[in-house]
């Protein structure tokens, strides 16, 4: 794993990672995996929102209900995803 702090990724990329992947993630799994392509202290930004961590991310996606926790699971709903970068 990479220390990239400092770096900012856009938040599309966590719901990409989500609803691209064969696997079901769990909330840590996806920190795992999200620190391993993004780098340890990675933060996040949206259109609306920037300098988030990881934690904040998933608030920030439940809030506007871009991803939901079904059993442990983290599901994304492809039509939440906005087409730009």
């Amino acid at each position: 794993m990479s220390d990239t702090t400092g770096t900012n990724v856009h938040a599309h990329e966590v719901l990409r990672l989500i609803v691209g992947s064969d696997t079901t993630w769990t909330v840590d799994e996806l920190r795992r995996e999200a620190e391993g392509r993004f780098g340890v202290g990675c933060r996040f930004e949206t259109c609306s929102a920037s300098n988030m961590d990881f934690d904040q991310l998933l608030q920030f996606f439940l809030q506007r209900r871009k991803i939901a926790l079904l059993d442990g699971a983290v599901t994304a709903d492809p039509s939440k995803i906005c087409d730009h970068d």
